[in-house]
């Protein structure tokens, strides 16, 4: 599960990053520029506050994940 959790939240990360990059926008109200909804300033903004929020989060879980330090376990002996 942590792998596929992994794998997810990096395929996420780099498509906002694509999206930001080529201003991927379906808003019928955004006039796009040629055939494809892309280059769209507003939502290029958007994906960009989006990718800058997610990247932020990533990088605090990692920090207390590296922060964490596992305590033993002390079982109980048997006598």
């Amino acid at each position: 599960m942590l792998t596929l959790g992994l794998t997810v939240l990096s395929w996420l990360k780099v498509n906002l990053k694509k999206k930001t990059e080529n201003g991927h926008c379906n808003n019928p109200n955004h006039a796009p520029t040629e055939t494809k909804p892309a280059n769209c300033s507003i939502d290029s903004r958007f994906h960009k506050e989006l990718y800058n929020d997610f990247a932020k989060i990533i990088e605090e879980f990692l920090a207390t994940v590296k922060n964490c330090k596992p305590t033993p376990i002390n079982l109980p002996t048997e006598t």
